[in-house]
């Protein structure tokens, strides 16, 4: 069976742009809901990075990986939110199991990335999440 790839490109498009009801109209069609892009970014990763909580929040509840890795670096969705210091985000994610220790494609994890852009509630949260 082939993957129509058009809705994969608006997808991804629509996730990093906040549109909504686009993003809704593409999870009805035939599409990858995993797919990389040319940037090797997935639908999440994009919704995480530009901070668009309710994208986020329906693309899982869609059943997008919650840990896939993209990027060079082979970042996942909760990394990317320790950047971008997203504590609703990053709350939601590890609320719905992402994973704390995953390691990045030079072992680092999201704590050592909220550490390096010096986000402190964000480093406090993950502490929290490790601890319990």
């Amino acid at each position: 069976m082939k993957e129509n790839i058009e809705p994969v490109i608006s997808l991804h498009q629509a996730a990093e742009d906040g549109i909504l009801d686009q993003v809704r109209a593409n999870l009805g069609k035939k599409c990858n809901i995993n797919a990389l892009d040319k940037d090797k970014m997935s639908a999440l990763h994009h919704a995480v990075f530009n901070s668009h909580k309710e994208i986020v929040t329906l693309l899982l509840d869609h059943d997008a990986d919650i840990n896939i890795k993209g990027q060079e670096g082979q970042v996942t969705p909760l990394h990317l939110a320790a950047v971008r210091n997203n504590r609703e985000i990053v709350e939601l994610l590890l609320k719905k199991g992402a994973d704390l220790h995953a390691e990045d494609l030079y072992g680092r994890k999201p704590i050592h990335y909220a550490k390096s852009f010096r986000q402190t509630q964000i480093m406090d949260l993950l502490l929290q999440y490790e601890n319990r």
